[in-house]
């Protein structure tokens, strides 16, 4: 079906998803397709699964819905379906939370499972789950670590639905939505732009693409971390390892940045110093990473912010001298947010800054704490 239009391409929204896991799941009670019957079922189970792993139930478990509602308590999907559990039938709640691009937010997830339980709904158990279909960032691990729902992710119901071949339009064309919309390019367009064979690049069209993705440039910065895992910190409560964040331009292209020094009130009470790496873009087109240093200072502190931006540039460049890696020029433009170094993709691959930048990295992280700069640790 690759050239047949699919109505999943048009009906993006959460709402439509909501209506495809109603549309399954009442399938469990309905006997007339069996292969969408056996589906609904094995789909009952992989959600009960996903918080009983180690004593799992098939689909022949799977013995009725009960209830089946959208937006019960401002709850996506909600439903009860009775399981037999060793020969016995149990009455299970299943709350789903469903997101494409979002993530959750103002404690849905708690409030969710607390109006459940104060509307006294006869259950044995109540499962939560983060159903989500875009890619996983960290706050959406929180609907695991920090509110105990289940994720069911794009991967998750990637191979599930594959497991399944049935003469549904409906169906098929949800699976294919799945696979050429999410699946595809969260696991193959970032090992595209990272292959090995980039070391050099003519820069064309398929790399500007990819990077235009947020998703792709998060896993970008994850391999900058996984080569660049040395950082420098100081005073408590600041974390001991790089972190990774985003946030979109004004004109809307993502950027994502990974800090790695952090100096807390360097320059006064609550006014940190703060080293980074910036992957985004410049003009229509010119997709650099950059290396830049931050402090939200008063012009007191202008002139010393200045001379530590200087000598940040002076290290770095003789942390690169030694690499294959090609500097632009950098501006001096910005108060508070001032470039150390710039490295423009489109003279330097992906895969080549990956290679290079572990070493140019660790050697800049030395000569910091070997250069008398205040106040950088000794080796």
């Amino acid at each position: 079906m690759c050239n047949q239009p699919n109505i999943f391409k048009f009906a993006t929204s959460e709402l439509s998803q909501d209506a495809f896991i109603c549309w399954l799941v009442s399938h469990v009670n309905y006997l007339e397709d069996m292969k969408l019957n056996k589906c609904a079922k094995d789909f009952v189970a992989l959600l009960y699964n996903l918080r009983h792993k180690d004593t799992p139930i098939t689909g022949d478990n799977i013995k009725k819905i009960k209830e089946l509602k959208q937006q019960y308590c401002h709850i996506d999907v909600y439903f009860q379906a009775i399981i037999n559990i060793n020969s016995e039938d149990h009455v299970i709640s299943f709350i789903i939370e469903n997101k494409t691009y979002t993530s959750h937010h103002s404690e849905q997830l708690e409030k969710y499972r607390n109006q459940i339980n104060g509307d006294n709904i006869e259950e044995d158990e109540i499962i939560g789950i983060y159903f989500k279909i875009g890619y996983i960032y960290p706050e959406d691990e929180e609907a695991k670590t920090k509110y105990d729902y289940e994720i069911l992710d794009y991967k998750r119901i990637h191979c599930f639905l594959q497991k399944y071949k049935t003469d549904n339009l409906i169906f098929e064309s949800y699976k294919h939505y799945i696979e050429k919309t999410f699946y595809v390019p969260y696991t193959t367009w970032p090992k595209i732009l990272m292959e090995e064979n980039k070391m050099t690049v003519e820069w064309e069209g398929e790399e500007k693409y990819l990077l235009s993705f947020p998703s792709v440039q998060w896993e970008f910065m994850k391999e900058v971390k996984k080569y660049c895992p040395g950082c420098i910190y100081s005073k408590e409560n600041l974390e001991d390892t790089p972190s990774i964040y985003r946030g979109s331009n004004r004109n809307g292209p993502p950027w994502t940045q990974m800090w790695f020094v952090k100096l807390k009130d360097f320059y006064g009470k609550d006014v940190n110093e703060t080293l980074f790496y910036r992957l985004d873009k410049k003009g229509k087109d010119d997709y650099y990473l950059s290396l830049r240093q931050y402090a939200k200072i008063d012009d007191s502190k202008k002139e010393q912010k200045k001379r530590r931006l200087e000598q940040f540039r002076e290290h770095f460049e003789k942390a690169c001298s030694s690499s294959s890696l090609s500097p632009d020029p950098v501006g001096n433009r910005g108060t508070f947010e001032s470039e150390v170094a710039i490295l423009f993709f489109k003279k330097n691959s992906p895969m080549q800054i990956l290679s290079n930048l572990g070493s140019v990295h660790n050697n800049f992280i030395n000569q910091l704490k070997t250069s008398g700069m205040e106040p950088f640790p000794k080796l």
